[in-house]
């Protein structure tokens, strides 16, 4: 029915991403970001500064590996597939009886400690806001810690039943207490410093020294006896052992918790109770090893002393031997390897005192003690080439030797088992005791805070398209023509004027028209722009009728009508407006008019046109306005009387505007649609899935009708480019 030309159809090779529209998008959700990123703000804020904090603290030992435990230490570690002395000595810190030293001396498997309020209690304590008052007017907020009270509790023994479970220890005044079970059973009483001896029934007792309660009268603590494999295996698991570089031999032992001082207490005593267990098991080891060497000094006295009487015999039998070159070197050699046989032969004996015969190190040393036999055999055979008097005087200077060295050797070995048997050496060191910590280690306001603007200006980013990806309204134009093949007349700015008109009791009673009110603003000038393409739809008839309508209610689509009806006759065509929604028709309250009789009325026959129609302040617009409602106001649409009135309007009008019911709800709009020139169809951005606009023009289609183009209303000023180009051309 129009003429209008419509704008090119969507070429792909035109989509390219531009940035400053998703950053345009952003700015216009600007406030969605910052809320999320604010309310994130606030909770890491709330976290960081009501948290408890936690603090590190650690010890620097030093492991000399060359002062090995012994001998057969050092042969293990030499054959041990990857394994270090260091390595083995960072699972002994974290070994049950290291740790579980610690456990029992600082009685770590009793946990005391105040009860505080569900949620918020620890953030009032570490305020230390004054609600201790309050709580001592308010019965429901005795029992509760608020920051001041402390329990030290020496010694707890509970039977097996009341193990691991939480009993609770009410101070009630003057250095007395109570103790319940988790059922709110009285247990006990007793009183701080005293021990507390209390007889349970079939053999069972209670035992608990209270060094230390101060709280006002009510304040409940819990009180638990864990099981101690249970506190060793929590100690092992927050124990942090590692080494500081590669094969440096220093060991670093770290520990975080909230109580500094129990921190530097735990790793003194791990430290304290790993450099006993070193000297103890050094001194074990020294002891056996001892054995074995005691065991042959003896034999090996003996040997040395034969050994020396056959040599001296035989130098007197035949006096002085000229031996050669080759014979000393012979002799060298057959030394060595008598002193390296005794040697692996008695570090054998020491091992089978320590390992079982299937470990590995034996099936090594006898490869060893087999290796220098055969090289033994050989040199024997070389031996029994010289003369006979060379070779007797060889052997017997070699047994002197090798006995002599081995002696010595052991007794030199003895003398370090026996140091080592009195405890005073070890071969770890402290560099670095552990300290008191003085500052948290977490949380760090600073890191996050920063964290948390990071984290939320991320999150309000992802919110925002997240939200675009989910909502199905459109409000870009664009996607309008190029789904729809149809063109876009004019995209209404966003007016805040128009939306502090509805609701200011200042213009109650009087006309409330934007286009009347604020001549200048983007939005009126967007319905100038309307205007224009109208008069270009519409060229071909004399005295058009256009029709506005919309798929949905409180989509703007009276405020377009009544506002181009405005601008329209602002323009010097002489227009008339009809409120034709005869069910919730409300343009008579923007020009202050009384409903009266109206087109229902005029249809009905109740009274003329002239009479219904009025004159607005705005010269050259006529408003007709819809009148009473009618029961039946489809069937007054349909009937003749509706089309004439029309036709005798036309002739006195140079255009008619009519305000039609929505297209979804009513079949209203639809037969408005067959006497009017122009229909156009005013969508809301962002409130219309696809789906809704093509339900709307399916109406139009189905009764042989069209839509001629959209009308885009409340388009965000953020996202049109043509608010940014009218200001920049208005200033």
């Amino acid at each position: 029915m129009s003429d209008f030309k419509q704008s090119p159809p969507f070429n792909a090779s035109e989509n390219v991403v531009d940035l400053r529209e998703y950053v345009v998008e952003l700015w216009r959700a600007k406030h969605v970001v910052f809320g999320i990123a604010l309310l994130v703000l606030t909770v890491v804020g709330l976290y960081t500064f009501t948290a408890r904090p936690i603090y590190q603290s650690d010890v620097l030992i030093q492991i000399d590996p060359a002062q090995a435990d012994s001998e057969s230490t050092r042969e293990l570690s030499s054959i041990s597939a990857g394994d270090s002395p260091v390595e083995a000595e960072m699972q002994l810190f974290r070994s049950r009886s290291v740790v579980g030293a610690a456990v029992d001396e600082l009685n770590l498997a009793i946990v005391a400690e105040p009860t505080y309020l569900p949620v918020a209690g620890r953030a009032i304590a570490k305020m230390s806001l004054p609600v201790q008052e309050l709580s001592a007017a308010w019965e429901y907020l005795k029992p509760y810690a608020w920051g001041k009270e402390k329990i030290t509790v020496d010694r707890l023994e509970v039977p097996d039943y009341l193990t691991g479970q939480a009993m609770s220890l009410v101070a009630m005044g003057n250095d007395s207490y109570e103790i319940h079970d988790d059922l709110g059973n009285k247990l006990a009483e007793g009183r701080v410093g005293e021990l507390l001896s209390q007889d349970l029934g079939d053999e069972d007792s209670l035992e608990i020294l209270v060094s230390e309660l101060r709280a006002h009268r009510g304040a409940q603590f819990s009180v638990t006896r864990s099981y101690r494999w249970h506190a060793v295996n929590k100690l092992r698991n927050a124990l942090h052992v590692s080494q500081q570089g590669e094969e440096t031999g220093i060991i670093r032992l770290a520990l975080e918790g909230p109580d500094p001082e129990l921190l530097q207490r735990i790793l003194t005593t791990i430290t304290s109770a790993y450099l006993q267990h070193n000297v103890a098991r050094r001194a074990q080891e020294a002891e056996k090893t001892l054995e074995v060497l005691n065991k042959h000094l003896p034999a090996l006295r003996k040997n040395l002393t034969e050994a020396e009487n056959r040599l001296n015999d035989y130098r007197s039998s035949v006096g002085s031997v000229n031996v050669t070159l080759e014979a000393e070197a012979l002799l060298e050699r057959a030394t060595s390897l008598e002193t390296q046989l005794s040697e692996l032969k008695i570090r054998r004996d020491d091992i089978e005192n320590k390992f079982t015969p299937e470990h590995p190190l034996f099936s090594e040393i006898n490869q060893q003690i087999r290796s220098l036999e055969n090289e033994r055999a050989s040199l024997n055979a070389e031996m029994r080439k010289l003369p006979d008097e060379q070779e007797k005087s060889i052997r017997l200077e070699r047994d002197v030797t090798v006995a002599n060295e081995l002696y010595l050797l052991l007794l030199n070995r003895a003398q370090e088992m026996r140091v080592m048997r009195a405890g005073t050496v070890t071969n770890a060191r402290v560099i670095d005791p552990a300290d008191l910590p003085i500052e948290p280690t977490k949380p760090k306001p600073s890191l996050m805070l920063s964290l948390g603007a990071i984290l939320g200006t991320t999150l309000g980013i992802f919110g925002v398209v997240l939200r675009n990806g989910f909502r199905q309204g459109i409000d870009d134009p664009e996607v309008v023509e190029k789904n729809l093949s149809l063109p876009v007349y004019a995209s209404i700015l966003h007016s805040t004027s128009q939306a502090k008109l509805e609701k200011s009791r200042k213009f109650k009673g009087r006309e409330r028209l934007l286009a009347i009110l604020d001549r200048d603003s983007p939005t009126v000038e967007a319905l100038r722009s309307l205007r224009t393409n109208v008069y270009f739809a519409a060229q071909h008839v004399e005295h058009p009728i256009v029709a506005i309508t919309g798929p949905a209610p409180n989509i703007g689509k009276s405020f377009v009508a009544s506002n181009l009806a405005v601008v329209l006759a602002d323009s010097g065509k002489r227009t008339l407006l009809i409120d034709a929604d005869m069910r919730k028709g409300h343009l008579h309250d923007a020009f202050a008019i009384q409903r009266g009789y109206g087109l229902s009325g005029v249809l009905r026959g109740q009274v003329l046109p002239g009479d219904a129609i009025h004159q607005t302040r705005q010269q050259g617009l006529d408003f007709l306005p819809c009148g009473d409602m009618p029961r039946n106001p489809s069937e007054l649409l349909l009937h003749e009387r509706f089309a004439a009135l029309l036709e005798r309007l036309r002739q006195h009008y140079d255009m008619i505007i009519v305000d039609s019911p929505p297209t979804l709800a009513v079949t209203d709009a639809v037969v408005i649609a067959r006497h009017s020139d122009v229909n156009l169809m005013v969508l809301r951005a962002g409130q219309h899935p696809m789906g809704e606009i093509r339900a709307a023009m399916r109406g139009f289609q189905q009764s042989d009708l069209s839509i001629d183009g959209f009308i885009v209303n409340d388009v965000s000023a953020t996202n049109s480019y043509y608010v940014r180009y009218y200001h920049q051309y208005a200033s």
